[in-house]
């Protein structure tokens, strides 16, 4: 658009009219000869060249009474279209800026792939075919009979990050219950360990006295409001891989933390409930790293009916959709 300013053959249809101007026709008068082009090919290097389209070329001699209305079709669409302005082109790149994530998102197509069920999996309930109904019910008979301490802490942790301060600003104690890393695990009638306890990793103790800043950095990258998209997780990855000893393979601790400050996007992985997360969502559980967390297990999750769920009226069902994602771990956490 830059490169056509000021020429007086180009005009445009602006975007949010009633009626979407998309007609793909091409006249080109050659002489003493007419050749026309009707097909779905957009004026796009994709769509001339790329992409696999449909049309017909249609070719006579200037005076074809039928070929004219096409040329007459185009000169009446380029009366009534507007002057292209510099206006107009500053308008159209901001408004392309702010729809971006959105394009980058359509292009993405993300599959649903067959289940991949454990032959000692305790439960057959598959994550991708559940409706919200049957999702509440499956989530009130958490495997572990804590449905309601579930949301209980993960409500308190939710004020301590809406508190506005920064995971570095919380205590001792509420940054140990964000990270799981508290022993004995139930302080106060609330078992902490629920969604991964991460005792298990002595190093992680370390880590948390050390690296108080990196993580809270991290998790800074994560909104707590707003949809988190793809870039807001490879910036969390980015910082959390700063922590010297940090690999791809921390998956516990790392979801731990990503699915504290966002419930309703994240599922904390853990020995116990990881079969049965990645299988229903049939992803392949064995070879889960955080560099695949987000294609494995994200974008599937955000496919499933429960998932796209509008918020409910019922205020439990609120309090449910709004830590829906890591209550997966109601769901597949098996005891055994």
């Amino acid at each position: 658009m830059d490169a056509c300013l000021g020429l007086d053959q180009v005009k445009i249809y602006p975007p949010g009219e009633d009626v979407l101007f998309h007609p793909k026709v091409y006249a080109f008068e050659l002489e003493a000869e007419v050749e026309v082009y009707v097909g779905s090919s957009n004026l796009t290097g994709a769509g001339l060249s790329k992409n696999h389209e449909c049309g017909i070329f249609i070719r006579a001699e200037s005076t074809h009474s039928k070929l004219q209305q096409f040329l007459n079709y185009i000169d009446e669409r380029f009366d009534e279209a507007s002057v292209l302005d510099a206006d107009f082109i500053t308008a159209y790149k901001a408004n392309k800026k702010r729809v971006k994530d959105a394009e980058d998102e359509l292009k993405k197509f993300t599959r649903i792939a067959p289940a991949r069920r454990a032959k000692n999996s305790f439960t057959t309930t598959h994550a991708q075919d559940l409706r919200w109904k049957e999702f509440v019910t499956k989530v009130k008979n958490d495997t572990v009979g804590a449905f309601d301490m579930r949301l209980d802490m993960l409500g308190r942790i939710h004020k301590w990050f809406a508190s506005g301060r920064s995971f570095q600003e919380f205590t001792l104690g509420e940054r140990k219950r964000v990270t799981g890393i508290i022993f004995p695990s139930k302080p106060k009638n609330i078992d902490w360990g629920l969604f991964g306890q991460m005792t298990a990793n002595g190093g992680f103790y370390d880590v948390l006295d050390d690296h108080t800043n990196i993580i809270s950095m991290a998790l800074d990258k994560i909104p707590l409001y707003e949809p988190v998209k793809w870039s807001h997780y490879d910036d969390f990855w980015t910082c959390f891989s700063l922590i010297p000893q940090a690999s791809d393979g921390w998956i516990g601790l790392a979801t731990r933390l990503l699915a504290m400050k966002r419930p309703d996007e994240f599922v904390c992985l853990t020995r116990k409930n990881k079969q049965g997360v990645c299988g229903y969502l049939g992803a392949p559980y064995s070879t889960m790293t955080l560099k695949n967390y987000w294609e494995r297990i994200i974008e599937k999750v955000r496919i499933t009916p429960w998932y796209l769920k509008k918020e409910p009226r019922d205020p439990l069902e609120r309090k449910i959709w709004h830590c829906r994602t890591a209550l997966l771990d109601a769901i597949y956490y098996d005891q055994t």
